[in-house]
Parts: C-alpha cells; sequence; structure tokens
C-alpha cells in the first residue's frame, strides 16, 4: 500500500511540475500589447499593394508602390513595355468616370504599328493598337466594354455601345449580262 501511496505522489507531483513548466515557458507578453483572441476567426486581409519594378541591382529587382501611370496622351503607349501598370478612365453609361488598372502583359511592334495586351485588375482584358497616326483601345471590364478610336487621345474611353444595322443593308442592283449569240 505504501508503494501505490508513493508512485501516486510521485505522478501527481510530476503532473504539476510538467504543469508549473509549461506555464512559465511561455514569453511574458507585456500589459500593454494586444494579443489575438485564438477563438475569434482571423480578420481578413485587405488586397496587396501593386508594385512596379523601377530598376534592379546586382540580380534582385529593386520594388516601389509606385501607382499606375495615368495616360492622358497618345505618345504615352509608346513608352509601355511588360509589367507597366497603367490607369486608364473609362465614361459609364451613367455618364460617371470608372478607374481602371491595366497591367501591360506585351508591347510589340511590326514595322509602323504597336499592339499591346494586357489584363484589368479587377477581371478583364485589355488590347491597344497604335498605327502611325491611329490608336484604337479595347477595355474589357466586369460590367461592360470600353473603346476609343481616333488619333487625339484625351485619356478617357467610351462605352462601346450596340450598333443599329437593322437598315445597313444594301441592295445590290442586279447586273445585267449581255448575251452572247453565236
Amino acid at each position: 500500500m505504501q508503494k501505490v501511496f508513493t508512485v501516486s505522489t510521485l505522478l501527481l507531483a510530476l503532473i504539476a511540475g510538467v504543469g508549473w513548466f509549461y506555464q512559465t515557458s511561455k514569453q511574458a507578453i507585456p500589459a500593454d500589447t494586444i494579443s489575438p483572441d485564438p477563438l475569434s476567426s482571423s480578420p481578413t486581409l485587405a488586397d496587396p499593394a501593386s508594385v512596379t519594378v523601377i530598376g534592379q541591382a546586382k540580380g534582385s529587382q529593386l520594388i516601389t508602390g509606385l501607382p499606375p501611370r495615368q495616360m492622358t496622351d497618345r505618345s504615352d503607349f509608346l513608352k509601355l513595355a511588360a509589367g507597366d501598370q497603367i490607369l486608364i478612365k473609362g465614361r459609364s453609361r451613367t455618364n460617371d468616370l470608372e478607374d481602371h488598372i491595366v497591367t501591360i502583359g506585351s508591347a510589340s511592334s511590326e514595322s509602323e504599328s504597336v499592339l499591346i495586351k494586357g489584363a484589368v485588375t479587377n477581371g478583364g482584358a485589355f488590347i491597344a493598337t497604335l498605327g502611325p497616326k491611329s490608336l484604337n483601345i479595347f477595355l474589357q471590364g466586369a460590367r461592360q466594354v470600353w473603346r476609343y478610336s481616333g488619333a487625339q487621345f484625351s485619356g478617357e474611353l467610351a462605352p462601346l455601345r450596340r450598333a443599329n444595322l437593322e437598315n445597313d443593308v444594301r441592295i445590290r442592283t442586279p447586273v445585267q449580262l449581255e448575251s452572247v449569240d453565236d
């Protein structure tokens, strides 16, 4: 009986010692520090900030949180390269201006024209073609499509509207063939 009592006492001392060790081994948190409640769900994190590569130093990239470059002139498109972020404004159907951030995927040139492709931040696609004297832009957003076509870009895209082709039918006049008598 004395062995059982001794073993029980040792087990209780061991359990108390482990519990004491566990409590004192935790790092002390200062009283003015706010710690998260382990029972609450984790908060929703904000979207990461957009970054633009501005240079390279010894194999690593220097990254900065510069805002996207706003496109206001046709010549701005000539300076674009893959990875650039641009801001384009689009006029909505209610005549409000909406900002669209586009990440350029590729910019290639053939003879006198430039083709620029990109992706819109909130979903969608972007394509622009620059000719010697013209600029054509199509931007597909989540809710509608915007466009620009012309030579004097002012920084705004107009919503693409459905064309009424109901009366756009040309009636061809029949061609009369001359008969050839043999």
